[in-house]
């Protein structure tokens, strides 16, 4: 069977349509019923379906009043506020085209906007960035005033008309502007069923902000749609204040980002929310820690659902039907799914493209002014998402990563080259490369990596973002190196040098301890080769593995321990023989006599762990086996700890700190207990790719071989795929 689904269609959007008009349908059946509620800690905002209604129709009389005319192109930049869902509605029932964005970007990006869109006016919040503009703008005092115009009746027509235009960052880097039709509300009654499990009684509270395009969707148009009430935190608020809300407002569904439900969720922690029926994640992987964590927590499921900017969701789990483990679920009702091939749908169970028919009616219309771009994302009559899956037997799809270099930060799909883009503005770096790794579990950092004549102070970093960065270049952790960073993660460069793309990067994580000495030597070994090859493919994660996990938290005597491992001294002497015999080969000076102590090498991992955020890992690594092997210092005490992390480059401070407390003590014991769980017994242990494993001290030799039967296959793949 092939991995396609051919169901019934929708009904089509009836004509004449305006997108408005149907998400404000019920309004007049029950004027008094709340239909939003903006949610503080001492107060509650709320608004009426009559209001809302009254607000969004004298907006679109008062930008009609403004000389704007149906099929012109109104930019928001507007904040946090309910004024955005108002103005937004407005505009689209005037028979405007607003372009929502995000209240993050820069002026210099707002204007390669301005550029594209060519709006012919601005709804603006003077705090929100924007370049001077000989456009008028309108801001939130004048559209405020516009709620009491008489209202103006809804602009309806051919429901394939531009509805609005959001952005989103495309493959190449640059941002696309999305062309939506009216339509794409009509479209999204499959959700309805097929992911929320919506009615007009639920009051669905969502976590987000009025201005990401995630929370204007399913926080608002969709409950409002189905007359039920949305639920909105007041800007500002805390995810730790979300249960409390949940519960005094009687939230039957919470719907959020997965990055909230971590942020909320505490070990060992549970909610009293009586009314809650279950939890709806989007914008990112949910993972499954996330998710028990959540049904631990509460007692209710939560649903996922996989979609794009440019069809909004289309896969999902639902209380109808779930997901089966592992999966992100099955196609919407009435959606056309399929799991496409070089050839076109593949059997099922292989992977492929995922790929909705180009009949859906809430695909994009076009990327604006990009023909090009637009027609490269249609293989025949299907739309490419650029994510690679499986479908199951069950017809359910399985999530198995891009198929390009975007990252995802907060839910917002950020691509690589944009950041790069800003990074080599900067006068002090020659050349950028940037990438995403994950530095705990379920959380994922933006690396950058630069080349320049010198460090940069942090201070003098570029300004300017890339669309929908938006906080995370604050967490943004930046490396400087003396060789080009383009070598193992970025598409090409200038010089047309041959190096690999950030698809060929490999993960070799190294499972080990600074205790073990065969981990001193298997790393030094491999440093040899990776000497012999510069351009190797590699990135190279440390992993946690103790192998005296009972050791007391302050360690023991170093003849008490030799005693009782191996019965004395002699008895060790032997023992380490073979060690002492691998390290001379490997030219590496070991000095067992000089160790006094042996520690518990928690606290070691911990720190090997916080230099990874910092990517300090390499040089912490190797300077506990120094310390350790070679200076006889004690690695369980907290003091050398800061002196090793104060020698990287971290800073010392704060590391002792962080070392007084238990942070990430649990996160180290369950990687530790996971690798044990894989069958790891003893290290080092080297894993390829997450999924080849090589054990012990391994010659230069077998890892030359490696690299070059990795960058031969790389090679071939491209070769294939040109």
């Amino acid at each position: 069977m092939l991995s396609e689904t051919r169901p019934e269609r929708l009904a089509p959007c009836p004509a004449p349509f305006n997108l408005a008009a149907h998400v404000l349908g019920r309004a007049d059946a029950d004027p008094d019923k709340i239909a939003l509620a903006v949610l503080g800690l001492v107060r509650t905002e709320r608004w009426s379906y009559g209001r809302l209604k009254a607000a969004v129709l004298g907006t679109a009389t008062g930008l009609r009043q403004a000389g704007l005319a149906p099929g012109e192109r109104v930019l928001m930049r507007l904040g946090n506020t309910v004024e955005f869902p108002i103005a937004y509605l407005g505009a689209i029932a005037a028979g405007l085209v607003p372009v929502p964005t995000s209240a993050a970007l820069t002026a210099p990006e707002v204007a390669g906007i301005i550029a594209t869109v060519a709006p012919r006016a601005i709804l603006r919040d003077p705090a929100v960035a924007c370049p001077p503009t000989g456009i008028p703008v309108l801001d939130p005092d004048a559209l405020r005033a516009m709620h009491s115009l008489p209202p103006a009746d809804f602009a309806m027509g051919d429901p394939d008309r531009p509805g609005y235009i959001i952005y989103t960052s495309g493959t190449s880097g640059t941002p696309r502007a999305v062309v939506h039709a009216h339509r794409a509300i009509w479209a999204r009654q499959m959700m309805m069923a097929g992911w929320y499990g919506l009615g007009e009684d639920d009051r669905l509270l969502h976590a987000g902000a009025f201005n990401w395009t995630y929370t204007l969707g399913t926080g608002l148009m969709d409950p409002w749609t189905m007359g039920a009430t949305a639920l909105i935190p007041e800007a500002g608020l805390e995810p730790a204040h979300l249960p409390l809300l949940l519960k005094r407002h009687d939230a039957t569904i919470f719907a959020a980002a997965p990055g909230v439900y971590r942020k909320l969720l505490k070990p060992g922690e549970r909610f009293d929310l009586p009314r809650l029926r279950h939890g709806l994640s989007a914008g990112e992987k949910l993972s499954d820690s996330i998710r028990a964590a959540w049904e631990a927590a509460t007692g209710t499921p939560v649903y996922e659902a996989y979609g794009m900017s440019e069809c909004s969701t289309f896969i999902s789990a639902a209380p109808r039907r779930p997901a089966p483990a592992g999966s992100l679920g099955f196609p919407q009702p009435g959606r056309r799914v399929a799991i496409l091939g070089p050839k076109g749908p593949v059997p099922r169970g292989e992977e492929g493209t995922i790929a909705v028919h180009r009949s859906d009616p809430g695909l994009m219309l076009e990327y604006l002014s990009a023909p090009e771009a637009t027609a490269g994302r249609f293989r025949g009559e299907w739309f490419l998402t650029g994510d690679q899956g499986a479908m199951g037997e069950d017809g359910a799809i399985t999530y198995l990563g891009r198929a390009d270099d975007m990252m995802n930060a907060g839910g917002y799909r950020v691509s690589p080259m944009e950041v790069e883009a800003v990074l080599n503005t900067h006068p002090g770096i020659t050349q950028a490369a940037v990438t995403d790794v994950e530095v705990k579990q379920d959380a994922r950092l933006i690396m950058a990596f630069y080349t320049g004549p010198a460090p940069c102070p942090r201070t003098n970093w570029p300004r300017s973002r890339p669309s929908g960065w938006r906080a995370t270049s604050a967490r943004a952790a930046f490396s400087t190196s003396t060789r080009c960073p383009l070598a193992p993660t970025a598409n090409s460069c200038a010089a047309n040098c041959g190096r690999s793309t950030r698809r060929a990067m490999v993960s070799l994580d190294i499972v080990s301890d600074p205790v073990c000495p065969w981990c001193y030597i298997g790393k030094t070994l491999l440093d040899r080769a990776l000497a012999e090859r510069p351009r190797h493919p590699f990135t190279i994660r440390w992993q946690p593995f103790q192998l005296n996990p009972d050791m007391p938290a302050d360690g023991m005597d170093r003849h008490t321990y030799l005693e009782t491992k191996f019965g004395g001294r002699e008895a060790a002497a032997r023992a380490y023989a073979p060690v002492l015999e691998r390290a001379e080969e490997a030219r590496l000076t070991l000095d067992f006599a000089a160790i006094q102590r042996t520690p518990n090498t928690l606290d070691a991992h911990r720190l090997i762990h916080w230099a990874g955020i910092e990517d300090r890992q390499m040089p912490v690594a190797m300077a506990l086996f120094r310390a350790y092997f070679r200076e006889g210092r004690d690695i369980g005490d907290k003091e050398v700890l800061a002196d090793i992390a104060d020698s990287a480059g971290m800073d010392a401070a704060v590391v002792r700190k962080l070392l007084e407390s238990d942070v990430d003590s649990e996160a180290i014991h369950k990687k530790d207990r996971q690798f044990r769980e894989m069958g790891i017994s003893g290290v080092p242990t080297f894993i390829i790719a997450g999924q080849h494993a090589v054990p012990g001290c391994q010659p230069p030799e077998l890892w030359i071989k490696v690299i070059d039967e990795i960058a031969e296959r790389a090679a071939r793949d491209g070769a294939a795929g040109a």
